[in-house]
């Protein structure tokens, strides 16, 4: 049974990667800002400062997890100094790449930004159906031009797809990537809102 689930999981993958492809690189992306982020943050490829020190700092993290490590490093890059909520005490491998993308960058745990009751973080990640139910409204309704919400594993099972719709056709929320590892909520609402599915590498 687990193997069929994972060759299910690797060919849906492999569907949706190539389904993705047309966008991945900005073709057909009609605003500036979106093909900025497509282009320069999301699918950036080149080879940062940090990935060599880090990859041996973190040796045994897989592709996937290596693969987003990369993308909070380039995303902390791109927005500067911010308050990170990445769950748990805020000190694993996320954190590393978090501060590696800009030093001045704060990471917290989830109960240290209290984002549930509307803390002070900037950017919220969340990683869990339960997180997204109850963390998201509160963190959208004090979040400002510019925040950023992360959502981990939104494909993984039909309820999180779900979870992942309901966040992206809020009205709360603004452009927004689904990466399909992952999925990005930004949050200024003078961008005409809009939905791109791109691939992460």
């Amino acid at each position: 049974m687990r193997i069929i689930s994972l060759v299910t999981d690797s060919l849906r993958r492999r569907w949706a990667w190539l389904r993705r492809v047309p966008r991945t690189r900005g073709f057909g992306v009609q605003s500036p800002w979106a093909y900025g982020m497509i282009r320069y943050v999301i699918h950036e490829r080149y080879p940062y400062y940090a990935y060599d020190d880090l990859a041996k700092s973190f040796p045994a993290l897989g592709g996937r997890e290596r693969a987003l490590g990369e993308l909070y490093l380039r995303l902390s890059n791109a927005v500067g100094r911010r308050v990170w909520s990445v769950g748990g005490r805020g000190d694993d491998y996320r954190a590393a790449y978090i501060r590696a993308g800009c030093r001045a960058s704060t990471v917290v745990g989830r109960d240290a930004a209290a984002a549930g009751e509307g803390g002070a973080c900037d950017v919220l990640v969340l990683s869990s159906v339960a997180d997204c139910r109850r963390l998201f409204e509160p963190f959208a309704r004090r979040a400002d031009a510019g925040a950023l919400l992360i959502v981990e594993h939104i494909h993984r099972s039909k309820e999180f797809a779900q979870a992942w719709r309901e966040i992206q056709e809020s009205h709360l929320a603004g452009i927004s990537f689904d990466l399909y590892d992952c999925g990005l909520v930004f949050f200024d609402m003078a961008m005409h809102k809009r939905s791109y599915a791109v691939n992460l590498r």
